[in-house]
């Protein structure tokens, strides 16, 4: 599944849960397999 776009996905998904403060000190494992 190469050049879909999964990391620009996951970086954006990642950079707006960090902006709303959604995982505080934790981790967000994201399946996009």
């Amino acid at each position: 599944m190469g050049g879909i776009g999964k990391t620009e996905l996951a970086r954006q998904f990642g950079w707006q849960q960090w902006r709303e403060k959604a995982y505080p000190g934790g981790i967000c494992w994201l399946n996009v397999a």
